[in-house]
């Protein structure tokens, strides 16, 4: 019973300073390696923090500011260099990839130091979360009760009336919606509608594609190529799809052959030189015989 009970602890110290361990690492890892982790040029997800901070400032020891960003009227973020190239060996870029510090310090650019329950009421400084709570204290709710409701339905921030056009109210009405949406221009259905390029315009495309008899009822082939892409051959008869796209944050080339010269639809940017294609980053493409 003795050796039992002993087999038992030493079990039990056993899991107990593997649990100690783990731990002591992820204390760690937080303090000494995140940053570098989280600030690795592989790592596609550290961009998502632009979509709520701007990026900051580099400035020199001296106090000259070597990089900034512009916001402009209607939300866009434009990187500014004010002395040109002549810094560019070591501040670098940030747009189509990075380089210099713009790389190195992508996170401490991209972080705010702003605390966090100013970050967080900083989210809901939005019209249409005004205009409800305005609505939600007439009907007679109290403003807490308001706000509360607000945070439930969490995208309220992003939603108004349907943007029909660029006329009063988006064309969805002559009259006074009971709340408005963020009224932006060129960001509306007849625009869309209107624009060639549009994400409406490409996805007509692509059902019609998918609808005809090639894409339904051709062979599928998937051809052996590296994780950075994916591409595949569809054969009807004397018919020929190649479907090309790319999975990687850098260019890529393929040999797809002189027969597929022929683009039926496509998404970013991509070359095709004698039988070699080149993707852009996450480009894709849709080519025929």
């Amino acid at each position: 019973m003795k050796d039992r009970n002993k087999e038992v602890t030493i079990i039990t110290y056993f899991f107990f300073f593997i649990f100690i361990a783990l731990v002591g690492y992820f204390i760690y890892f937080q303090a000494v390696k995140s940053e570098t982790f989280i600030n690795s040029p592989y790592n596609s997800l550290q961009d998502l923090f632009s979509e709520h901070v701007v990026r900051g400032k580099i400035i020199s020891a001296d106090g000259y500011t070597l990089a900034e960003t512009e916001v402009k009227e209607n939300g866009d973020e434009v990187r500014k260099y004010p002395y040109g190239r002549k810094f560019a060996h070591a501040v670098g870029y940030s747009t189509n990839g990075k380089t210099g510090l713009e790389s190195q310090a992508n996170f401490a650019l991209l972080r705010s130091h702003e605390f966090f329950a100013d970050q967080i009421i900083n989210d809901f400084k939005d019209d249409t979360v005004k205009e409800f709570v305005t609505s939600a204290e007439k009907a007679g709710k109290t403003s807490k009760e308001a706000l509360l409701m607000a945070s439930k339905t969490h995208k309220l921030p992003a939603r108004g009336p349907m943007p029909w056009d660029n006329e009063r109210n988006n064309g969805f009405t002559e009259k006074e919606p009971w709340i408005k949406g963020r009224k932006l221009d060129k960001v509306n259905v007849a625009d869309e509608i209107a624009d060639d390029s549009s994400m409406f315009n490409f996805y007509k495309k692509l059902i019609s594609l998918k609808k005809e008899q090639l894409f339904q009822e051709g062979n599928y082939y998937l051809w052996p190529t590296s994780n950075r892409s994916y591409v595949y051959e569809r054969n009807l008869k004397d018919k020929k799809a190649l479907i090309a796209v790319s999975l990687s944050q850098e260019p890529i080339e393929l040999e797809v052959g002189k027969e597929f010269s022929n683009e039926r639809l496509s998404a970013g940017q991509y070359d095709l030189v004698a039988g070699k294609l080149r993707l852009e980053p996450y480009a894709g493409v849709v080519l025929e015989n």
